[in-house]
């Protein structure tokens, strides 16, 4: 076209912009945005829709933002690619801030929207806020269209509330795989692997046609509820009777039922037999070794997992909870040292609390306010006399009890923990998203904490969700 002298026009420049989006080639997308200056189409809508969606999709945020921001008038669809952008860069404040200025501009939101931010709510813990959502902006009608609807229970699953989901899933006139999908995993990361079972068994008796997801969810749900039995039969089902072929996913989830449930030695034979060089694979049965402090089949794992990638912190620290389950402390404080020396740092856990729809954030030895700290170390002393000792065998660093108890004070869970008793009503749900799993420390705080306040705390961590209630979780203290 250009070889031949055609002038582009804004329909040009928009198509040529939409390629460049998809393949992500984002060095030609500055040469067609220079081109776009240089015959003045910057100020042309479509075309600057066009352009934020390129480099949000590109991962070039400050130049979309550029353009965003020079904008006289903006559509539903330029909001909408800013805002999917944060979404997939999971920088979830800019999400939620972006949302109050579009309606602020009085933009109602396209149902791609709704599901980016219902997203954000899902991943944050925001349940007030998706409630909000729900409420305003999600209609009968708007629960027709299977984004919104799926997106709703996602959310409303991650958070902790399966009550609501179900209720949406009740709703629907029209259940795919992809929502029965949905309310499988809802179970199944609550350890409710039964019920995910039942549903996966209504999902087949209405007729639905059961996809690869749905039988990664299936198998999740088994491994959390540790269903060896049925797991096993349903992988074998998933090919035998739905031609579906196994994938990673699979595999992954099929390793950790044996390995999660104690059959440590058969998962390894799974991994050997179906030949599976994959880190996650490995790393989930390392994971098991940790739990059930078993060190030589654990340093296998950790071997093969340094073949692969030798610089993923995440290792490190499940070889030397494994040494150190096994009370091997000095080979633990030997592998923290090497990963220290290697320069190989893991990123501070951090954790999520909404209050009156705010989220706050705390993050490990992030320095809380007096209020917070105050209250830590209350609820600490109360534990005590309630017979709660600090599990100090996990802290691994060299130091007295005294500072391996403050070391534990500090873990971003309890801060946030700390922070919702101080600012919700007595005998209000606590809910706290976590960026990493759980340690059994703040799993046994969490436990004393609800009976003794006699409150119900779910948090969720990066592998599963624990509802607290009455001193006792959900998980069944398997985890």
């Amino acid at each position: 076209m250009q070889l031949q002298y055609i002038p582009a026009d804004a329909f040009t420049y928009s198509c040529v912009l939409k390629a460049c989006s998809i393949i992500q080639d984002l060095q030609k997308g500055y040469k067609i945005h220079l081109h776009i200056i240089e015959n003045d189409y910057e100020k042309d809508g479509p075309v600057c829709n066009a352009l934020v969606d390129m480099y949000m999709k590109c991962g070039s945020i400050p130049e979309a933002h550029n353009v965003f921001d020079e904008l006289q008038f903006r559509t539903v669809e330029t909001w909408t690619s800013m805002i999917m952008g944060y979404s997939d860069g999971r920088m979830w404040p800019e999400v939620f801030h972006l949302f109050e200025q579009m309606q602020s501009d009085g933009i109602f939101p396209s149902a791609v929207t709704i599901s980016s931010v219902l997203r954000a709510c899902g991943n944050t813990g925001a349940l007030e806020r998706g409630r909000v959502i729900h409420k305003e902006f999600v209609t009968a009608d708007a629960l027709m269209i299977p984004t919104i609807a799926n997106s709703l229970m996602s959310m409303y699953t991650k958070c902790g509330s399966l009550e609501e989901a179900r209720k949406v899933f009740d709703k629907l006139h029209i259940r795919d795989a992809t929502a029965y999908s949905v309310m499988i995993k809802g179970y199944g990361v609550i350890g409710e692997g039964k019920k995910a079972i039942e549903c996966f068994r209504d999902m087949l008796k209405n007729g639905v046609s059961p996809d690869s997801v749905t039988f990664t969810c299936l198998l999740a749900a088994c491994c959390h509820a540790s269903l060896v039995y049925e797991g096993h039969a349903l992988f074998r089902s998933m090919r035998e009777d739905h031609g579906i072929e196994a994938t990673l996913e699979h595999y992954v989830c099929m390793v950790g039922l044996f390995a999660k449930s104690g059959h440590l030695y058969e998962a390894e034979r799974f991994l050997e037999t179906f030949c599976l060089p994959y880190q996650r694979t490995w790393a989930a049965l390392l994971s098991a070794c940790k739990n059930y402090g078993e060190e030589e089949l654990g340093n296998r794992s950790f071997e093969q997992l340094m073949i692969g990638n030798p610089y993923i912190p995440a290792w490190y620290v499940l070889m030397a909870d494994t040494f150190a389950g096994s009370g091997n402390w000095n080979a633990a404080s030997r592998l923290e040292e090497l990963r220290k020396h290697s320069e190989i740092f893991k990123e501070p856990a951090s954790a999520l609390i909404e209050i009156e729809g705010q989220i706050h954030k705390f993050t490990v030895r992030n320095s809380p306010s007096k209020e917070v700290s105050d209250m830590v170390r209350s609820m600490n002393s109360r534990l005590k006399k309630e017979g709660h000792l600090p599990n100090l065998d996990s802290v691994l660093k060299s130091a007295d009890d005294d500072e391996k108890e403050i070391g534990l004070c500090e873990h971003a869970e309890k801060l946030a923990l700390a922070f919702g008793l101080i600012h919700t009503s007595q005998g209000q749900t606590i809910r706290v998203t976590k960026s990493m799993r759980i340690c059994h420390d703040c799993h046994e705080t969490n436990k004393f904490v609800s009976q003794i306040e006699k409150r119900e705390i779910i948090l969720r961590d990066d592998c599963s969700i624990h509802h607290f209630k009455d001193g006792s979780c959900s998980c069944g203290d398997n985890f």
